[in-house]
């Protein structure tokens, strides 16, 4: 660094250079986005029919991402460009360069490229979040701060955990036990059917997740807070406090138990990796540090040896040594790896695995799943190779340069010491942002009275963010007033480095590291461990290169490429989202708002297929013949749609299917033809999900009215083959339990009588 330059960077330092209130934004911003999705349900791929919910859940997600891109813009063009401060390297960049490579291919190779954007978007924004913290997390006392946020709303979910199993998990089980239909239609289920089955299997199981959508994500999240606290209990160890102590044990007490609640083996399994590995690096952290490059290597040959050894053990068990979790992870793994085989170079895009699941579902197998519960896994048939090593490098990168040495910079010293001011002004921002975004997101419903609403707003909004403040100000009440010492640095760094480690460790049984809310955690995480190992260190820092013209055009460039990203990858399935969300509340104008909807985003077919299902709901109740061929005539156009644009699901032709039969049943002239259709577009259904005995029992049923008997007797046979392979699986898995078919009782009775029958 030039004597010019480390000159105007003490300037900046000494007065501020504007730049404190622009990275205190930045990082609110950030700490902001950690406590709306630590509090809430956040799932972008899981697409309920909630007239309540105004943007929907695609619509939210992407929101808070915008939230997160528009916070890396403030310092990109408004600190980097201008010259302000340097960039200092992270390590993660190459791997998120690739992964964004990756995730563009993957885009453009997607059969639904709206669910692929809205995935790369998802998780590439807290790795870019991840590498602006470094730049502004400069002192100790920012490091703390984010610390705190993390570890409060981990202290948020370990309430909620405690409510989930003392009393709210008993009440959903009463609501539903009054009137299932309500959930049912909230998560797009039938009654009836298997799906029903295994919702109320979980929900009488009372499973006690938080603020995530499982146990096991809410468990990861846990993980991470509890490093906080000893991460933070690093700062002032061994200096005499009466607060401090207590404070921190409280706090782990209460993250601890919820870790305990939410049940979940992986998670626990991770937080006793990381707890493990904190001990070996206590005591021999600096004799492992001479040989990092050898132990890494012998653990790369230790996870390949333990993949070939858990692929051995999988083909010659057809499961994984355990429980009935074990067991059906070796099925999604083994639809995995024939979906990778024949999409290895880019992968089928992210949040298009569930479309492209069922081409390869063990027929057995009782369920099918959004994602193979192994998180290379996960990107590998996503992403592709490129993909998969970009993730790694992003994450390990960081890992792999925090365990080397550092040289101490000469030119000056950090701040450590804490602001209260600043962290209690931090902390009451996330506060009310989360008291403003909550009632948007969750809204009470089925409130009789003044007295239940009032009820609603206090369970639902205000207890939530009480705990939060209460957390909080327990860790600034608690809080040491000076910095890490030498010591206290290093245990930090080592105990974030481990529990990023536990994290991914539980993640190669889970997917709990895509869902948002533990991302953002993570990556935050990943932050603050750089940030701790980059203080009081030497180091480059790249300059925004070049003045005038070429500063102009670099940064041109890059307004023009967020612009973008904002347009197509948030405004147009926001829009869209909020128009499908409005017309299920006005039920007169739903075509038409939901024509709309198709039109704004070309990238979905979601809209379209609404449009197609709502056509065929309203057929039903036509007043008379012309009205209902014209609404039968819209479903069968916004199903052809809706193929057009997500190819590889087979929910789309499945409708389609239905629209041509119930267009026969009005054209009787026509009828034999539109059955034909019915069984073209069926034989579509099972080319994407050949393990459905209920699809093949429809493509034979439909076959037989034909008389196409060779047709209807292969669909017949598969449907019979299908099942009995399903209660087989049913019954190791639930011993002594009566058997859900599938088929139905009628159905599996007819199945096998007509392949008698037309078979003499």
């Amino acid at each position: 660094m030039t004597k010019a330059a480390v000159k105007k960077r003490l300037e900046i330092e000494q007065t501020g250079g504007g730049l404190k209130a622009v990275e205190w934004v930045v990082m609110a911003c950030f700490a902001a986005v950690v406590g709306v999705r630590g509090t809430i349900v956040e799932s972008p791929h899981i697409r309920q029919l909630d007239p309540a919910n105004i943007v929907g859940n695609e619509g939210a997600s992407l929101i808070i991402s915008a939230v997160v891109l528009c916070g890396v813009a403030v310092w990109v063009f408004g600190v980097w460009m201008r010259g302000l401060r340097g960039y200092r390297l992270t390590g993660m960049e190459a791997g998120v360069g690739l992964f964004v490579l990756a995730g563009l291919a993957a885009t453009a190779a997607a059969s639904d490229k709206r669910a692929s954007m809205t995935d790369v978007i998802t998780v590439v924004c807290p790795m870019l979040a991840a590498m602006v913290l470094v730049q502004v997390m400069d002192r100790g006392s920012k490091v703390r701060v984010m610390l705190w946020v993390l570890v409060a709303v981990g202290f948020v979910n370990a309430y909620q955990c405690a409510d989930q199993w003392m009393s709210s998990n008993e009440m959903m089980i009463e609501q539903y036990e009054e009137n299932p239909q309500v959930q049912l239609e909230k998560l797009g289920i039938e009654e009836g059917t298997l799906e029903q089955w295994q919702y109320e299997h979980r929900l009488y199981s009372k499973d006690v997740k938080g603020f995530f959508t499982t146990g096991n994500s809410a468990g990861a999240f846990f993980l991470m807070a509890i490093a906080g606290v000893g991460t933070l209990a690093m700062a002032g160890a061994g200096k005499e406090d009466r607060l401090r102590v207590p404070v921190y044990a409280v706090l782990v007490v209460a993250l601890a138990g919820g870790l305990v609640l939410t049940q979940s083996k992986g998670a626990i399994g991770g937080t006793l990796i990381a707890g493990f590995l904190a001990a070996v690096g206590y005591k021999m952290g600096g004799r492992l540090r001479k040989y990092r490059g050898l132990i890494a290597a012998m653990v790369a040959v230790a996870v390949l040896v333990g993949a070939g050894v858990i692929t051995w053990y999988g083909m010659e068990h057809g499961r994984l040594p355990g429980g009935n979790s074990m067991l059906v992870r070796w099925q999604y793994w083994v639809g995995a790896a024939r979906m990778y085989a024949e999409h290895a170079w880019v992968g089928v895009g992210g949040g298009n695995f569930s479309d492209y699941y069922t081409h390869y579902k063990i027929a057995a197998a009782p369920e099918t799943v959004k994602d193979p519960h192994n998180f290379l896994l996960s990107l590998l048939t996503q992403y592709g190779p490129v993909g998969m090593i970009g993730f790694a490098a992003a994450v390990l990168g960081p890992m792999w340069m925090v365990t080397g040495r550092r040289e101490q910079a000469g030119e000056r010293k950090s701040k450590w010491a804490l602001s209260l001011r600043g962290a209690a002004v931090l902390g009451g921002v996330v506060a009310v942002v989360l008291l403003s975004i909550r009632p948007a997101v969750l809204s009470i419903e089925g409130a009789r009275n003044l007295g239940e609403l009032l009820y609603g707003i206090v369970y639902l909004h205000l207890l939530p963010v009480m705990f939060f403040a209460i957390g909080f100000l327990m860790l600034w009440a608690g809080a040491y007033k000076g910095g890490w010492d030498k010591e206290g640095k290093r245990l930090s760094g080592l105990l974030m480095w481990c529990a990023i480690a536990g994290v991914l460790a539980h993640n190669l049984i889970d997917f709990a590291i895509f869902e948002p809310g533990v991302a953002m955690a993570m990556w935050v995480l990943v932050a603050c461990m750089v940030s701790v190992w980059r203080m009081d260190a030497a180091g480059k820092e790249w300059r925004m290169p070049g003045r005038g013209r070429s500063r102009f055009v670099v940064g041109g460039a890059a307004f023009v490429v967020f612009v973008a990203v904002m347009i197509v990858g948030v405004v147009w399935p926001v829009r869209a989202g909020m128009t499908v969300q409005e017309a299920l509340r006005r039920p007169r104008q739903t075509l038409g708002l939901l024509e709309r909807a198709s039109e704004m985003d070309v990238l979905s077919g979601r809209a379209a297929n609404v449009a197609g299902r709502a056509s065929l709901q309203y057929s039903k109740n036509a007043p008379n013949e012309e009205i209902e061929r014209r609404l039968v005539g819209n479903a069968i156009a916004s199903f052809e749609e809706a193929t057009e644009r997500t190819p590889a699901s087979y929910k789309n032709y499945n409708g389609l299917a239905e629209a041509y039969l119930r267009m026969g049943q009005i054209d009787e002239n026509a009828s034999e033809e539109w059955q034909r259709k019915a069984y073209e577009a069926m034989e579509d259904v099972l080319a994407r999900y050949p393990g459905s005995g209920e699809y093949q029992l429809r493509a034979g049923k439909i076959a037989d009215e034909l008389g196409m008997e060779e047709q209807a007797v292969e669909h017949y046979a598969k449907a019979v083959r299908i099942e009995d392979a399903y209660r087989e699986q049913f019954r190791v898995m639930y011993p002594g339990q009566e058997i859900f078919s599938r088929l139905g009782d009628e159905g599996y009775e007819l199945a096998k009588r007509r392949v008698r029958e037309l078979c003499e």
